[in-house]
């Protein structure tokens, strides 16, 4: 169960060295990043530099290694070659990763509430044998009002909306005080209301210099409201500013044969199947 997962992944957190950020390297670096999974190859060579305050969306098709490039900068899954550095140590030895999994990859029924998640992001700082004080609950019930949650910090995380859930998530980065947020495909299934509620607090976390890194689907969306794109198919094939990326070039290159329609603002792919489920690691 994912939730139970996150606990023993904190206790993890807390168990190792934190590590010391060298504020003359960059937030995050990645060289030569190769991932084989048994069933084949989901990154290969892949070097990426990211800037700190960047909101960069993660895109490409299904199975292109989305997911898996945000495990591995989260630490919770070993490269098979290459490093990923976060101002200048490995990801494992830093607590102000914060990584939002995707929605249906946790246990809702899980019997802990809203502020209990929260304070999840507390944590790391605490150690095992610490009690929450004072700071740490009105560090949490700040974050809790940023989200615009805390009405709702008592209640059991199953009766939580989709747009509830990932605010509750980044909450609890916000209580964790990430300097780098990994968030995989948190819009799907949200209406537009709630879409663009995340988007502002979005906005408040690049106000705090916070790096976010966002898994998507929607090319359009990623045209309007990133700085950036990196754009994957198992191997990077552009990074940059929507305009540089989004090229009908670069797109057949990494969705195929799929169908790349452009327009004056923006290029869209249709996709001409659905792939969802064929790939367990994307």
């Amino acid at each position: 169960m994912a939730i139970i997962k996150e606990f023993e992944r904190t206790d993890h957190a807390i168990r190792r060295q934190h590590a010391h950020h060298h504020e003359n390297e960059p937030i995050l670096k990645i060289t030569n990043l190769t991932v084989e999974y048994q069933s084949g190859t989901a990154l290969q060579d892949l070097n990426l530099l990211i800037p700190r305050a960047a909101r960069l969306a993660v895109l490409g098709p299904n199975g292109a290694g989305k997911s898996t490039l945000l495990k591995v900068v989260a630490g919770v899954l070993t490269p098979t070659r290459g490093t990923v550095e976060v101002f200048g140590e490995e990801p494992n030895e830093h607590i102000c990763i914060a990584y939002v999994q995707q929605r249906n990859q946790v246990d809702w029924n899980f019997p802990v509430s809203v502020r209990d998640v929260v304070m999840m992001g507390r944590i790391g700082k605490l150690g095992l044998l610490r009690r929450p004080g004072r700071v740490d609950r009105n560090i949490v019930e700040r974050a809790l009002e940023v989200v615009n949650m805390a009405n709702l910090a008592s209640r059991q995380i199953s009766e939580l909306s989709g747009g509830q859930q990932q605010r509750m998530f980044i909450a609890r980065a916000l209580a964790q005080e990430a300097e780098i947020m990994l968030m995989d495909e948190p819009l799907t299934g949200l209406d537009t209301g709630a879409q663009e509620d995340i988007f502002q607090i979005l906005d408040t976390l690049r106000n705090n210099r916070v790096t976010v890194l966002v898994a998507l689907h929607d090319l359009k969306m990623a045209a309007e409201r990133f700085d950036g794109v990196i754009l994957l198919n198992h191997l990077l094939v552009a990074m940059g500013s929507p305009t540089d990326v989004f090229t009908t070039e670069k797109l057949a290159q990494a969705y195929g044969s799929q169908r790349v329609a452009a327009t004056s603002a923006w290029l869209m792919i249709d996709e001409a199947c659905c792939e969802d489920g064929g790939h367990s690691h994307d």
